[in-house]
C-alpha cells in the first residue's frame, strides 16, 4: 500500500484518539524519557501501560492502547530517520555529485531535518515522518522495478548503506506483527467486560471485531482501525 494512505489512516486514529481519551491525570515521566520529539513526551509518557488500566472502562483502555503504540510506531520511525539522515548528509555524494537528482534529494533531506528539529506538536510530526518517506521510498521501488537513473543509482547506494531496508516496510511489519497482535490480546481479555459496559459501545466495537479480526493485510487492518473511529462517530473527511 502507499506509504501517504498508511500515515494517513494512522494520523485520523490518533488524532481523534487523542480527543476521546483525553489527558490522564497522573504522570509517569520515568516511562520513555528519551521520546522528546514534537514535545510530546508528557503525552506519551502518561499513556504507557501502568497498574492502574484496569480501572478504566474497556473501551477507554482500548483506545489509550491505540494511542500508546501508534504513537511508539510514529515517533520512532520519525527518530530512526533523523540518525540515518544525518549520516546520509555527510556522504560525499551531495557535495560533489551537482546533479538535479542528487542536489533535490539532499534538498528534501535537509528540509526533514530542518522540520524535525522544530516540530511542535502531532500534526507536524506526521508532516516529517512523510516528507522522509516521500523522499527516500520511491528509491527503493525504482530499483524493484529497475527504473532507477544513473544518479538515483548512486542515491540507491548510499541510502542503504545506513537503511538496507525500506523503513515503511518496516513499519508496516512493526504495525501487523506488534500493534495488531497487541491489540488482538487485548480486546480478547476485555471481551467479557465490554460485553457489560452500559451504553452499547463494546458491543459495536466486539461485532465490528468479529467481521475484522481474520483480516491478514496491512492495508485491511489499516482500513478496519479507520471504521473502528467510526464507531465514536467520528467520520474522516
Amino acid at each position: 500500500m502507499s506509504t501517504n494512505i498508511t500515515f494517513t489512516v494512522l494520523a485520523v486514529c490518533l488524532l481523534f484518539a487523542h480527543v476521546a481519551v483525553g489527558k490522564p491525570a497522573v504522570q509517569h515521566d520515568d516511562h520513555f524519557k528519551d521520546f522528546d520529539l514534537c514535545k510530546l513526551k508528557t503525552i506519551y509518557t502518561t499513556l504507557a501501560p501502568n497498574e492502574k488500566d484496569h480501572t478504566l472502562a474497556p473501551t477507554v483502555q482500548l483506545m489509550k492502547l491505540i494511542v500508546f503504540d501508534l504513537q511508539d510506531l510514529a515517533l520512532t520511525y520519525a527518530r530512526n530517520a533523523k540518525d540515518i539522515s544525518d549520516q546520509l548528509i555527510k556522504e560525499s555524494l551531495f557535495s560533489s555529485n551537482q546533479s538535479p537528482e542528487v542536489q533535490k534529494f539532499k534538498h528534501e533531506i535537509q528540509e526533514f531535518q530542518k522540520k524535525y528539529n522544530s516540530c511542535a506538536d502531532m500534526n507536524e510530526l506526521f508532516d516529517i515522518v512523510d516528507i522522509y518517506s516521500n523522499t527516500t521510498s520511491e528509491y527503493y521501488e525504482m530499483e524493484a522495478n529497475g527504473t532507477l537513473s544513473a544518479d538515483g543509482k548512486l542515491i540507491q547506494n548510499v541510502l542503504k548503506k545506513y537503511s538496507p531496508k525500506d523503513m515503511d516496510e518496516e513499519f508496516e511489519e512493526k504495525f501487523l506483527n506488534t500493534f495488531a497482535v497487541n491489540f488482538s490480546r487485548k480486546i480478547e481479555e476485555l471481551k467479557g467486560k465490554l460485553e457489560a459496559e452500559e451504553g452499547g459501545m463494546g458491543e459495536k466495537i466486539l461485532q465490528w471485531w468479529a467481521k475484522v479480526k481474520t483480516l491478514n493485510t496491512v492495508e485491511e487492518k489499516m482500513n478496519a482501525f479507520k471504521e473502528y473511529m467510526k464507531l465514536y462517530g467520528f467520520e474522516d473527511e
